[in-house]
């Protein structure tokens, strides 16, 4: 029914009521018409088809995977004719909504039936639910990989059964004692790798050997004159010895030198001994000739000490031949497991 007033400016009122009226059924298929062509805009246009479960209107090329994907997921309400999304539930029983979103997060996060490559049998598993252990849950560990890690493996320095997830820490505590070893000081005699004997030349005991005497000497007056006269003699008459490489001696240098000369180039190694014998922990450097095994022993330190680009310090170069009967190839494998390096600090 429609009403239609009309009013004039005159002193004369006049009204007109116009009335019409149509049948109900009409007006609101009408109502409907005007509803959905305000909410769908692509309503009967060509190319366009209307959906059968959700009754949406779809292009017509589409039809067939919309629907499918339609039919899988929507759901029609018997009772007011809308639709709605079907609820999922995970493959694990754990999870039930309506959001794909939340469904995607817990597949990819949290579900136990998520695919993972245990850090510790490297197999694909199944991740399970979370572990028990607090301390495996700090470490995001679940139940495959806490009973994984609890395994235990032979330690190859100390051959004790360590579980898997110490065996880190295990091995660190082994790299921190590596690292802690220390080797006695070397002989004070540049051309000898032994360790050095308790004497006030810091000299190894054969090396010391020569200068010992029974008498008290205080100042070590005597003790100076015996190494002054030892140095003189090997740069004037030499040891003799083609296989010695001491600069300090005529026969290695194949220069003789006469007894003036040779006290001159003394001279500044004599002061600077005397210097350190003043000291309480003196630590003189002193260049005596030596026999030939260590002569031999000292250049294959040295190589040693090259070939590792000075990692490893000579005193466990020298250790490191010792302990594989000078084989060059296995004292490198015996520095890389047991020697601690040159200028590396492991904090624990």
């Amino acid at each position: 029914m429609y009403y239609i007033g009309i009013h004039g400016y005159s002193d004369n009122i006049t009204s007109l009521l116009w009335t019409t009226s149509t049948s109900s059924s009409t007006a609101q298929e009408e109502n409907e018409d005007t509803e959905m062509s305000e909410q769908e805009p692509q309503a009967n246009q060509p190319g366009y088809t209307q959906c059968e479960n959700c009754k949406a209107w779809i292009p017509e090329q589409t039809k067939m995977l919309y629907e499918g994907f339609c039919l899988r997921n929507n759901r029609t309400c018997s009772h007011k004719g809308s639709y709605f999304h079907e609820s999922k539930t995970c493959i694990c029983n754990e999870l039930t909504t309506d959001s794909y979103e939340a469904l995607a997060k817990h597949r990819r996060i949290t579900c136990s039936e998520k695919l993972i490559t245990c850090r510790y049998c490297h197999n694909l598993v199944p991740q399970s639910v979370p572990s028990p252990d607090s301390r495996d849950r700090l470490y995001n560990l679940h139940s495959h990989e806490s009973y994984c890690e609890s395994r235990t493996i032979t330690c190859q320095k100390c051959n004790r059964q360590i579980p898997i997830k110490d065996i880190q820490a295990h091995a660190k505590i082994h790299e921190v004692q590596k690292q802690n070893q220390r080797l006695p000081p070397l002989c004070t005699n540049q051309n000898c790798i032994r360790p050095r004997a308790n004497n006030r030349l810091r000299l190894c005991q054969y090396c010391f050997g020569p200068f010992w005497v029974a008498t008290d000497d205080p100042g070590n007056v005597k003790l100076i004159q015996r190494v002054a006269r030892k140095l003189h003699s090997q740069l004037t008459v030499g040891c003799g010895h083609n296989y010695c490489r001491n600069k300090y001696c005529a026969t290695s240098t194949q220069k003789l030198q006469d007894a003036n000369t040779a006290a001159t180039t003394l001279i500044p190694m004599i002061q600077s001994l005397q210097r350190q014998m003043k000291l309480p922990n003196p630590n003189p450097e002193l260049y005596f000739c030596v026999d030939e095994s260590m002569t031999r022993k000292l250049f294959l330190a040295e190589t040693l000490e090259e070939g590792t680009t000075r990692t490893y310090s000579i005193a466990w170069c020298a250790k490191a031949l010792d302990s594989e009967d000078e084989n060059l190839y296995r004292a490198r494998s015996w520095l890389d497991k047991n020697a601690p390096k040159q200028h590396v600090t492991v904090n624990p």
